[in-house]
């Protein structure tokens, strides 16, 4: 998809490499959003080696507990701990070369 394409362009250029990552925002929360399919959605940012930032929609406006998920996009915004989350769920060290082999 568009994101795959464009991390894809960002590591040919040489801005995807070692510490250094580009952030890319994922919104959270909105209508019909469970935080298990937003987890999969940031783990899918990591997985392409971009750097996610959970962003809630309106503040929780539809989410039913705005508690539990202003925790969880709090948990998603820190750099220290998403940096701690791409350690864990980084599956390979240039994950989009795999994507470009998929492709052809």
């Amino acid at each position: 998809g568009p994101l795959c394409d464009g991390a894809s362009m960002l590591e040919d250029a040489g801005l995807i490499t070692g510490k250094h990552r580009i952030g890319c925002y994922v919104l959270i929360g909105w209508p019909g959003d469970t935080i298990d399919k937003a987890e999969k959605r940031l783990r899918k940012v990591v997985s392409i080696g971009l750097f996610p930032q959970a962003m809630l929609l309106d503040a929780g406006k539809y989410v039913g507990d705005v508690r539990e998920w202003k925790r969880f996009a709090r948990e998603w915004s820190s750099k220290v701990i998403v940096g701690a989350k791409m350690r864990k769920y980084r599956e390979s060290p240039s994950p989009l070369s795999e994507i470009r082999e998929i492709r052809g």
